[in-house]
């Protein structure tokens, strides 16, 4: 096993030391974004899904519905999709 990094180990105490992500490495947002600058490869993903009013999208290209729990979801963003159109119910 790998001893633990320290700060202080020349004056013999055994410190931690304590690795946190910057914080503009997360993000997490539960508001839409706005569909007037969407990258291309973002609206490439959301003209494959019609369907969804809204979609998250992570870093990576994965889709997950609105109704995914957040432990899930991980770090996507929320955005509307404008090329959403309603099923319309068969009589």
């Amino acid at each position: 096993m790998a001893r633990p990094k320290t700060t202080a180990e020349s004056s013999g105490e055994m410190i931690p030391e304590s690795k946190t992500p910057p914080e503009s490495a997360v993000v997490t947002s539960t508001e839409a974004k706005p569909t007037a600058a969407l990258d291309k490869r973002i609206e490439a993903i959301l003209l494959c899904f019609p369907t969804y009013e809204s979609l998250y999208i992570d870093q990576h290209g994965g889709t997950y519905s609105p109704a995914t729990p957040a432990a899930l979801r991980g770090a996507a963003v929320l955005y509307s999709n404008p090329y959403y159109e309603p099923q319309k119910r068969k009589k």
